[in-house]
């Protein structure tokens, strides 16, 4: 029997159910585990600063109304994207939001330690430096459950992507530290404009016109 995945907008209730899938695909992801150590180590603290973290980058997204979707089998949520930056309205928000955001900030320094929260803003800084000067989105992060995967639900996330970009007339950047993805990205349009190393982690930055590609 045919499942109908439907592709919706988090809501905030779905917090738990967006760190849980996106833990089991990036549990072994490259940045992740110079950022906060291998899960295997043994360390239950290694989970925690992963929690920590995609729960900061949903709480950002939620306070930012950022791009945040989600895949869904009823009301199982099997994996989802994250993304800055819209047409009419900067990811910057109001001082309001900015006030909200730095003590969010302050929250997760408590539970992340300084080297890794100064690796992951090298990586900020120095992948967004690379991107073309063209209206983005900046894909942060796509995920899908690791018992979810092989069943197309990726691809209908990144297809998502792109098409919503493309509709507001924005292109689409992403980074990837994997050098196996950069044929599967360049297969939907995008072009690999960098490859560059941030703290010995190899980062491969790509980036979609969506407008040449339509």
């Amino acid at each position: 029997m045919n499942t109908t995945y439907r592709v919706a907008k988090l809501q905030p209730g779905d917090k738990e159910q967006f760190i849980e899938a996106f833990l089991s695909a990036f549990r072994n992801d490259p940045l992740i585990v110079h950022a906060f150590g291998h899960e295997r180590s043994g360390d239950p603290a290694t989970d925690r600063r992963i929690r920590a973290f995609l729960g900061f980058l949903f709480d950002k997204g939620m306070l930012l109304d950022e791009p945040l979707w989600g895949i869904y089998d009823g009301t199982t949520l099997l994996g989802g994207y994250i993304a800055e930056g819209t047409a009419d309205q900067p990811s910057s928000g109001g001082w309001a939001k900015q006030l909200r955001l730095s003590w969010r900030m302050l929250a997760l320094a408590r539970h992340i330690p300084m080297q890794a929260l100064r690796f992951l803003s090298d990586y900020s800084r120095m992948t967004r430096a690379v991107v073309p000067v063209l209206q983005h989105r900046y894909l942060t992060m796509i995920a899908v459950r690791r018992e979810a995967q092989g069943c197309g639900l990726g691809k209908k996330l990144l297809l998502h992507v792109l098409r919503t970009a493309e509709e507001v007339g924005m292109g689409v950047a992403l980074d990837t530290e994997n050098p196996d993805n950069v044929p599967l990205y360049e297969h939907f349009g995008f072009k690999l404009i960098k490859e560059i190393r941030v703290d010995g982690v190899t980062v491969y930055c790509m980036f979609c016109d969506t407008s040449a590609v339509s």
